[in-house]
């Protein structure tokens, strides 16, 4: 969140889960390792998966969750499982 509460009074709609794909494109690109840029995003946590909208196809319990430690992927979980969230916001242009 970079310091900045999204669910202050003022921002409270428009958050949403990111799809699978917008939350692989936060990842950065360091020579032969991926990550999550930790400049931009200082509180992620790579101790477990945070939860992505993208569910496990006919397997409607499970959902994607995405890792971001130094060998980042994503994987199924059970919808059940304990994962952190990292909530998006479209910006009207």
């Amino acid at each position: 969140y970079g310091g900045i509460s999204p669910w202050s009074a003022t921002n409270k709609t428009g958050w949403r889960l990111p799809n699978a794909f917008e939350a692989t494109t936060l990842m950065a690109v360091n020579g032969t390792s991926t990550s999550i840029d930790t400049t931009t995003f200082p509180n992620t946590q790579t101790s477990t998966g945070y939860w992505s909208s993208t569910v496990g196809g006919s397997a409607t319990t499970y959902s994607l969750s995405i890792e971001y430690d130094n060998t980042p992927g994503a994987g199924l979980v059970l919808k059940t499982s304990t994962r952190y969230v990292r909530p998006v916001r479209s910006l009207a242009l």
